[in-house]
């Protein structure tokens, strides 16, 4: 999932084969229209609209892809669509980038998608409701599972980085942590996502939610910062 930040895609994306224009248009167009989308949503998200659903999340990737490839801006994938790409994964004690491929059917994705919007929405309330103040690192953690379930059910036919982000700032803005940046720790993203993405009984939320917490404090550090 290298290249998190930048979002350079390839000729060789599927999205092209469905109508996009250039990568070079794409890129332009795209990162322009995430950074509108990021800052009407994570807006919404400080006047209290920070329910997640899936919805929310096929808009977004429509409203980022629009003008690119419109025949499949918030289109969850069919049955037939595969998927292929790749996460760090830690094999033999070294990382090693391992192919994710699967062709499932729309209604599981959909199902999994919910079953994470209402994941989060739960533990947000649950997070609202305490009576102490809240761990940063509690508080990351909802925010960090919901952007691994995005990511692990890549619900789109591509463009799915960009839309699990926007969800990601949203999350983070509901339990009261800033929007981040991970360009300065694209390696150790993608090793933190890995390890969330696993299917074994080695699967963990922790690295991630971590790196969360350290980005997030580099933030809160720089108050004169904006995004994007």
């Amino acid at each position: 999932m290298s290249g998190f930040e930048g979002f350079r895609d390839t000729p060789e994306a599927p999205f092209y084969r469905s109508g996009a224009s250039s990568p070079e248009r794409t890129w332009a167009e795209a990162s322009q229209r995430l950074s509108k989308v990021l800052n009407s949503a994570t807006a919404d998200a400080e006047r209290g609209l920070s329910q997640m659903t899936v919805e929310r999340i096929c808009g977004w990737h429509r409203a980022i892809f629009l003008t690119t490839f419109e025949l499949d801006a918030g289109r969850i994938r069919s049955d037939l669509e595969p998927i292929a790409f790749s996460v760090p994964i830690e094999i033999d004690g070294e990382m090693h980038d391992v192919p994710m491929k699967g062709t499932r059917g729309r209604s599981l994705i959909v199902e999994e998608l919910r079953a994470a919007c209402e994941e989060f929405n739960a533990r947000l309330t649950s997070l609202k409701n305490r009576e102490h103040a809240v761990e940063e690192a509690e508080g990351a953690t909802a925010p960090a599972e919901l952007y691994a379930s995005i990511l692990r059910t890549h619900p789109f036919v591509d463009g799915n980085l960009r839309a699990a982000y926007v969800a990601l700032a949203v999350a983070l803005t509901a339990v009261g942590l800033p929007s981040l940046e991970f360009r300065s720790a694209l390696r150790r993203h993608d090793e933190c996502l890995g390890w969330a993405m696993r299917a074994d009984a080695r699967r963990t939320i922790a690295p991630l939610t971590q790196l969360i917490v350290e980005l997030a404090r580099n933030v809160e550090s720089a108050p004169d910062r904006r995004y994007p």
